[in-house]
């Protein structure tokens, strides 16, 4: 009786699971060994996609909807079985956590992005749990960048950070004689960082690449506009036709005595004005 209670168990499961899902697509390796295999989950109403390494173990297991984009939960796995990468998608965008691990298991990287772009924190670990490198971007442009090693001598920890400005102009094209608003920000929750900390200064030169600014730049060409909310405003007026840049410099002072200083640019054309172009 019991035999028969057994067979029934398994025959319901079976049937469950071929009501959930129609697969239709098999992929092999040369040695025979399934690759991938495609099914319609009839309840989800999506293509779930499972693909596999060659020692059968799975590779990747994710949904894709009518427009052959990733739809819902997406795993990865590295070859060892462990998980590899975890994301939620929307019509094959990531909007929210996605979350990386070392092939031993640990926290490799926790990122924040909004349409596939990072979009706040990205923070690196170790396989020991300690931060190696933390990110700030904003439509992954760089804004943050926070490095952490250890040094071997002394046995302690060097920190280096760095904060990149995004720059903005009010007006494009740009033409000579034109009175410009230029903009500044660095756009940090305001918990985690405070420009009132810093002098911005700033300046426009032509843009020659043929050596590195930092070594032409008198720091007596650099003007100190002030800084609210993490913010800084001033106006230029465009003397000079071609190719421009605005070269920046934010200084912060440590305890006091030493001023470090994070060094940025901003390209911009500007191109004769109408009534020198007659």
């Amino acid at each position: 009786m019991k035999r028969i209670n057994i067979f029934i168990f398994i025959s319901v499961i079976f049937s469950c699971q071929s009501e959930v899902e129609d697969c239709y697509q098999t992929e092999y390796y040369p040695t025979g060994n399934l690759k991938a295999i495609e099914c319609y989950n009839n309840v989800l109403k999506l293509r779930n996609r499972r693909e596999y390494f060659e020692n059968g173990r799975l590779a990747m297991n994710f949904f894709v909807n009518s427009k052959d984009k990733i739809e819902g939960s997406f795993r990865a796995y590295h070859e060892n079985g462990n998980l590899k990468t975890k994301s939620q998608l929307s019509n094959g965008l990531v909007n929210g956590i996605q979350y990386d691990y070392h092939k031993t298991g640990e926290i490799e990287a926790i990122t924040n992005l909004k349409r596939n772009m990072v979009n706040g924190y990205q923070i690196f670990y170790h396989p020991n749990g300690n931060i190696r490198t933390k990110f700030f971007k904003v439509d992954d442009y760089l804004v943050y960048e926070k490095r952490i090693r250890q040094d071997s001598i002394n046995n302690k920890k060097i920190y280096t950070e760095n904060y990149f400005p995004i720059v903005s102009l009010s007006k494009n094209p740009v033409f000579v004689d034109d009175t410009v608003d230029v903009h500044f920000e660095v756009p940090l929750p305001n918990d985690s960082f405070n420009l009132k900390n810093f002098d911005v200064y700033f300046t426009t030169l032509p843009d020659i690449d043929k050596q590195e600014e930092k070594t032409y730049i008198d720091p007596s060409w650099l003007i100190k506009i002030p800084i609210i909310n993490n913010k800084a405003n001033t106006k230029i007026i465009i003397q000079k036709s071609g190719k421009l840049k605005i070269v920046g410099l934010l200084a912060q002072k440590v305890q006091n005595k030493k001023i470090e200083y994070d060094f940025f640019t901003y390209k911009f054309i500007s191109e004769p004005s109408p009534g020198q172009q007659n």
